[in-house]
């Protein structure tokens, strides 16, 4: 049976739930976050519930997390984005190992590395985070490879307690110490001078010792007696595993880095990696040694191998071991950075970083960790196999490596400042200067479809693009880029406007010197700026017009000093152009001048300085740059066009701006401003404003770097995005590299439900079915829910009334 459409009548006791519903609230989105790229890498993680949330936590040997993010050493990963928790320094070593721990005085984080200072007070040793802050830990005990918590008396009165592996040193507690919660003391009998612990395990090896810690390092002795690089503490007692792993010759000790324990299918066992080099049961073991409780085991690793890290984890059913630093798998192979053990061999992980290293320091700075059940990677890499963006943190999922934060943003940014959009099928362009965009390396050019995903276009282009445009061309519509490019792939591309078919670059003019820095598609020619003096040999300064068969120059063109052109738009039946010039076919300008078809106008007494974007907004002409004044009347970086004069807007821009657009994010329709200004009158804007036609208002915190481009894009879900491009990391607190969408709360067609591209009867009809519902009942219909409230209310209703009858 069909169902009939309730009567309007009916829908006039809908306002209580109306009443109830939560409007959309316009805001940045993380789509495009990601980490930065730490040259040392992380080394090691853990997860913390702060009181904030459980998140990760890593810590690097940086002392800087990339640009536009604080120092810090340690970070906590949330939302897309790496979170700096200043308060640390330390020497090159950094952070080198974290465990969570409870001393009696509450759960925290522990660090340990080659800390020097805490908050700002000289500090040796360890430090914890917790309730927002660091504290020192204890005193002076030299720096920290490993952490360990262990329960020396077992069923016994005592708690666990926090032990630490530390560096070489020449007073106690030397290589090992045990933190009670009050002071740090000495474990046993310590090692002897120049020993230290880099590893820490506890667990039982089946060999009658029961449950003790493990501890590993580049030390013989401990108390006089040899160990040889290993030694086992039951909380009375230092004792051996067999011989230990003996050193070369001419070694004082074998460095021994990790410890594992792992179950290849032939019962538990603890592995030992490291700069091994020794004879095992026969034959030579190279960086990894299996101790069965009983006696040592080689595994068939390589000569030259040198294991930083193994962990072992359950992974899709099966108990995998990786180890990571400089591997080879068998004696001749190339080295790798991760491998897996088989069961019986070692083979290297697919789409592991590119990295090889063939010397015993560089493994150093690679890791692995069991995070919640998840097997991960770190270390000093950016890619995963051939052009996957990873940064510095991987996770081995039994088949490959994968990126643990998914990088959607751009990485290698100095700068992203065009932008283009394909009105037929809402794709978006953007160039740039940067390596990678969208989680894989795609040079200085990208496409962004209607559904979010990234695309290449061809072999990307080598150097910075400045201007994009989408131009229906007699071959069909193309992508067309200026910049500082020479080539796309083994495509020459040097002095040119390139042209983008969908397959590949080629050239479509050829410039006579200088670049392309405006390009735009107006009335069915298109319209190009720069530096240049000619385009395909046609004299055009800084200013050229295609008609479709021919370049065409504007008068004799713009100049005067180092002429430029950074903006063209469509204007009162002409173009609008700003840049940096003084003469437009003979006639005195300054930066900016409007060009009617056959000549030249100035507006007003221009600027004494760069034009860098113009638009239209309620009737009137805005300019944006680096200029200061309009003649002798003050204008800083953007001005309004009266029709007489450039008058300045209120407020005072601490900097330049650089883009502006119109959009409305559901509050009305405003320009938005951006660049590189902090500051209007004082109030933080964060490179970016709302300008209503009357006042300033925040687009939230803004961003925490510059802006160098704005674009209007519908991304998904139908609500079209403000996408500002540039060089920042964070949106409002949110990860966004590069780029970040400002979302509104208009549907792309309000009152076109059934998305046929018009507003009709049949709109009306699913809006009057799912009147006076909200989401979870049966006849909620979201796509009726135009202001994106929550519920289907009379706001909706007259959103369909006011497009009837109407295409979108």
């Amino acid at each position: 049976m069909t169902s009939r459409p309730r009567p309007l009548a009916v829908l006039s006791l809908s306002f209580a739930a109306a009443a109830l519903a939560q409007p959309c609230e316009p805001d940045w989105e993380s789509d495009f976050g990601g980490l930065p790229y730490i040259s040392s890498g992380y080394a090691t993680a853990a997860m913390f519930d702060d009181g904030s949330g459980p998140a990760l936590y890593v810590g690097s040997g940086s002392q800087n997390f990339g640009p536009g993010i604080q120092p810090g050493g340690v970070g906590r990963l949330r939302d897309g984005r790496l979170e700096p928790l200043p308060g640390l320094e330390f020497n090159l070593d950094g952070i080198r190992a974290m465990l969570v721990h409870d001393d009696g005085s509450g759960p925290a984080l522990y660090v340990g590395g080659d800390i020097t200072r805490v908050n700002g007070q000289s500090h040796s040793g360890a430090a914890r985070w917790r309730a927002g802050g660091w504290e020192p830990v204890g005193g002076v005990i030299g720096g920290i490879y490993a952490l360990a918590e262990f329960d020396e008396d077992g069923d016994g009165p005592a708690p666990p307690r926090l032990f630490a592996g530390t560096f070489a040193g020449i007073s106690p507690p030397r290589g090992l110490a045990r933190w009670d919660g009050a002071q740090w003391t000495s474990v046993g009998s310590g090692l002897d001078v120049g020993g230290a612990v880099y590893a820490l395990l506890t667990g039982d090896d089946g060999s009658g010792h029961g449950h003790a810690l493990y501890a590993a390092g580049p030390f013989r002795n401990i108390g006089g007696q040899p160990f040889n690089s290993i030694a086992r503490w039951n909380g009375k007692a230092w004792s051996s595993l067999g011989d230990g792993l003996f050193p070369p010759p001419g070694f004082g000790a074998a460095t021994v880095r990790t410890l594992a324990w792992h179950d290849d299918g032939f019962g538990r066992a603890l592995y030992a990696g490291g700069s091994i080099r020794t004879l095992l049961d026969g034959g030579p073991a190279n960086g990894l040694a299996r101790w069965d409780g009983a006696a040592w085991k080689r595994l068939g690793l390589g000569e030259g191998t040198d294991v930083s890290a193994a962990a072992s984890a359950v992974v899709n059913g099966a108990e995998e071991l990786v180890v990571v630093g400089s591997v080879r798998v068998s004696d001749g192979a190339p080295s790798v950075l991760a491998a897996r053990w088989t069961g019986d061999s070692f083979a290297p992980l697919p789409e592991q970083p590119p990295n090889t290293w063939d010397t015993i320091t560089a493994p150093r700075y690679y890791s692995a960790a069991v995070i919640d059940g998840r097997l991960l990677i770190l270390g000093a890499f950016d890619t995963l196999g051939a052009d996957v963006l990873a940064r510095s943190l991987a996770e081995w999922n039994g088949e490959a490596l994968v990126p643990f934060v998914p990088h959607r943003g751009a990485a290698h940014i100095s700068a992203i400042g065009a932008v283009a959009s394909d009105p037929q099928t809402g794709d978006l362009y953007i160039g740039g200067d940067y390596r990678a965009i969208g989680g894989r390396w795609r040079p200085n050019v990208a496409r962004l479809d209607a559904s979010g995903q990234w695309h290449n276009l061809g072999a990307g282009l080598n150097a910075h693009v400045s201007a994009l445009t989408v131009h229906d061309t007699p071959h069909g519509p193309r992508v067309l880029a200026g910049g500082a490019f020479t080539a796309s792939g083994e495509v020459h591309l040097a002095q040119s406007i390139a042209a983008f078919d969908g397959q590949a670059w080629s050239r479509f003019a050829d410039l006579n010197s200088g670049q392309a820095f405006a390009l735009a598609s107006i009335g069915g020619d298109l319209y190009a700026g720069g530096a240049f003096t000619a385009v395909d040999g046609v004299a055009a300064p800084r200013i050229a017009r295609w008609d479709g068969n021919a370049w065409r120059s504007l008068a004799s063109g713009l100049s005067g000093g180092a002429a430029q052109v950074h903006a063209i738009i469509p204007w009162n039946g002409g173009v609008a152009v700003g840049g940096s010039f003084t003469n437009a076919g003979g006639l005195t300008v300054r930066s900016v001048a409007f060009w009617d078809g056959s000549a030249w106008s100035a507006f007003g007494d221009g600027f004494n300085g760069t034009v860098r974007a113009l638009a239209s907004f309620q009737g009137q002409l805005y300019a944006a740059g680096d200029f200061t004044f309009s003649g002798a009347s003050p204008v800083r970086f953007v001005a309004r066009w009266d029709g007489d004069a450039w008058r300045p807007l209120p407020g005072f821009l601490s900097a330049p701006a650089r883009a502006l657009r119109v959009f409305n994010d559901g509050s009305g329709e405003a320009l938005y401003v951006a660049g590189s200004f902090g500051l209007i009158d004082f109030t933080p804007f964060g490179s970016i404003a709302r300008w209503d036609g009357a006042s300033w208002s925040q687009v939230r915190q803004g961003v925490n770097g510059r802006i160098d481009a704005l674009t209007v894009h519908p991304l998904s879900g139908g609500r079209p995005a403000l996408i500002a491009t540039g060089l920042f990391t964070q949106a409002s607190g949110v990860g966004a590299y590069g780029v970040a969408p400002w979302r509104g709360c208009l549907a792309a067609c309000p009152g076109d439900a059934n998305g046929d591209g018009a507003v009709d009867m049949a709109d009306l009809m699913l809006v009057v079915d799912a009147f006076n519902t909200a989401p979870g009942e049966p006849a909620f219909n979201p796509n009726a829910d135009f202001d994106l409230s929550g519920a289907v209310d009379f706001r909706d209703l007259n959103l369909v009334i006011a497009a009837f009858n109407q295409d979108c």
